[in-house]
């Protein structure tokens, strides 16, 4: 189509006109920043990086990412940082975990309180994907960033194609996600989430029915285990942690409170007690009186 561009060339314009605008008289990577109220503040030094999904890099094809470092050289950004990922095949099989995160971030708003946000963590996993299928996702993905682009509606074409071909194939094999760890690490202890999200039993007829066709064969287990001393420091965090606890969706574990929430064949509880889903029914409360007229004497 004549006038169409593909996406790396769309991609590294925006880029381009983004960096543009943020950096107007950027030297080296650093601009300058002087305060518009007082002509003796001393000058800052900006420093902008790129983080990136490196996609087929790592571990196999690392020479990719020396384009990919000099495309963002060019672009002006001062350095660049992407994430550890470790993919294992077996038979069958392959499996692949992320890990993200950030050392001690300041937050203005967190300091007010007295919270210290010491490290983010943001890891997570798939497993039991089926390793013909998913290279043949794959393929299409590469295939689909080969092709010009002539319009939003073709970009959502080609980008979902891959995976409306190939889902329901590999859906079969009971694919598996694990949340190894989310949270946050304070000056006051730590909280995260951990648990595994498993779809087993899912058709092609599911797939093609839509999402609530598969809910009834979604089953999760997830776990909250956060610092109670950690929660205290937000406002209002121990009338929470109170009416949690009363509630029975917080369990105290020594210094630790414990939520572990299950979801399986289309029923929800949390910390044993069942629970209601909007739009997917539920128990009824624990203490509705029957409906009908009243006994007769």
């Amino acid at each position: 189509m004549a006038g169409s561009v593909n996406r790396r060339t769309f991609t590294r314009a925006v880029l381009a006109g983004l960096g543009a605008a943020a950096m107007p008289r950027a030297g080296a990577g650093a601009v300058p920043q002087t305060a518009a109220t007082s002509q003796t503040a001393p000058a800052k030094q900006l420093r902008i990086g790129c983080t990136s999904l490196v996609w087929n890099t790592f571990p196999r094809s690392p020479e990719t990412l020396e384009a990919a470092v000099r495309d963002m050289s060019e672009l002006g950004y001062k350095g660049f940082e992407t994430f550890g990922e470790v993919v294992e095949t077996k038979g069958d099989f392959t499996s692949m975990s992320v890990k993200m995160g950030s050392g001690e971030v300041k937050v203005k708003e967190l300091t007010a309180m007295g919270i210290a946000l010491k490290e983010i963590h943001y890891d997570f996993g798939v497993r039991r994907l089926h390793t013909p299928t998913l290279e043949k996702i794959l393929t299409g993905v590469k295939a689909m960033y080969a092709k010009p682009i002539g319009s939003v509606a073709e970009a959502n074409q080609e980008m979902f194609a891959p995976f409306k071909e190939q889902g329901a194939e590999l859906l079969k094999y009971d694919p598996e996600l694990s949340i190894d760890r989310i949270g946050i690490v304070t000056g006051d202890g730590d909280g995260y989430l951990t648990g595994l999200m498993t779809v087993k039993g899912a058709t092609a007829e599911d797939f093609a029915a839509g999402s609530m066709s598969l809910v009834g064969k979604l089953h999760a287990d997830i776990t909250l285990d956060v610092s109670e001393k950690m929660i205290q420091k937000f406002p209002n965090g121990s009338m929470g942690v109170a009416a949690g606890v009363d509630g029975g969706y917080l369990q105290r574990k020594g210094d630790r409170l414990i939520c572990k929430i299950v979801f399986d064949k289309g029923a929800l509880t949390v910390n044993g007690k069942p629970q209601a889903i909007p739009g997917l029914g539920g128990p009824p409360p624990m203490d509705s009186p029957a409906e009908g007229p009243p006994p007769q004497e």
